[in-house]
């Protein structure tokens, strides 16, 4: 990898989860490891048989050395199984390729990821974070946490009667009720106080005359407010998400989760928005 790309990884890596539970030394040792390969539309790659997309380079690696956990930068992919089942849809800043972790995570294999979008891909090595967590053992948690959270994203997952229970449930009956609800015009700074402190939510609705105009979450805090030097005496709207992504209480679990995946939005946070609280 150019040196002179390496301040730009090392502060991307810096802004995604879970290398920003690292120490920015330890991000830049891996930034330094990173390869880089740029997939057109269409273009398959199959991550658990050591193809990684790196025109012939990673084939030709030792065996030890042809697995990577997968960075998207920018663009889209989709995982899908050899028999063609959508598995997960990914965008920027999603990781995939945790098999370097335990047997439970290794239920990942068995499956191609195409791009469906030209997409640009930072590859880090198995071995690289494999030296760390053994240095390191307190930071596998985090990545361990993020792996969980993208196998239970993934379609083909066998559910439990329990859970398929679940889906047909209304949203309403399963959306959380702990949420910060701010005005428009609070600032940035009263509103990470409500989301902390007094609700000790990771979202905030943001309303502006009763009206639901934004959602607002502690990592948005942490890309558009921290990483970029933001003044947070600024309102809330400035840095809010605006016109999110909505569905009524009526609707079915089952909507709501497919609207997630389509959408490509992350984890729990659309279950924390579907209701019409009081502004």
């Amino acid at each position: 990898m150019p040196h002179a790309l390496l301040p730009n990884i090392t502060q991307f890596l810096c802004s995604v989860d879970p290398f920003d539970k690292l120490p920015k030394e330890l991000v830049r040792k891996v930034a330094a490891e990173i390869k880089i390969t740029y997939l057109g539309k269409g273009e398959v790659i199959d991550p658990c048989n050591g193809q990684s997309g790196l025109s012939g380079e990673g084939e030709n690696l030792p065996k030890s050395q042809q697995k990577f956990l997968y960075v998207i930068r920018t663009g889209s992919m989709e995982q899908r199984k050899t028999d063609g089942v959508l598995r997960a849809r990914l965008g920027s800043e999603d990781l995939f390729g945790f098999t370097f972790l335990d047997d439970q995570v290794s239920k990942e294999a068995g499956y191609q990821a195409v791009a469906i979008e030209n997409t640009l891909l930072y590859l880090i090595p198995h071995s690289t974070l494999e030296t760390i967590f053994k240095r390191n053992p307190e930071y596998a948690e985090h990545f361990a946490s993020q792996a969980q959270v993208r196998l239970k994203s993934a379609l083909d997952v066998v559910w439990s009667n329990k859970e398929k229970g679940l889906f047909i449930k209304k949203v309403s009956d399963v959306a959380s009720g702990v949420i910060a609800i701010v005005d428009a015009s609070m600032s940035i700074k009263d509103v990470a106080h409500e989301m902390r402190v007094v609700k000790r939510s990771s979202t905030a609705v943001v309303c502006d005359n009763g009206k639901l105009v934004g959602l607002m979450t502690d990592r948005d805090m942490t890309k558009r407010v921290i990483a970029e030097g933001h003044d947070n005496s600024a309102p809330i709207r400035d840095v809010m998400t605006p016109n999110p992504l909505t569905v009524s209480p009526n609707d079915l679990v089952l909507h709501a989760a497919s609207l997630m995946m389509q959408h490509n939005v992350r984890g729990y946070p659309l279950f924390l928005r579907v209701k019409w609280w009081a502004c």
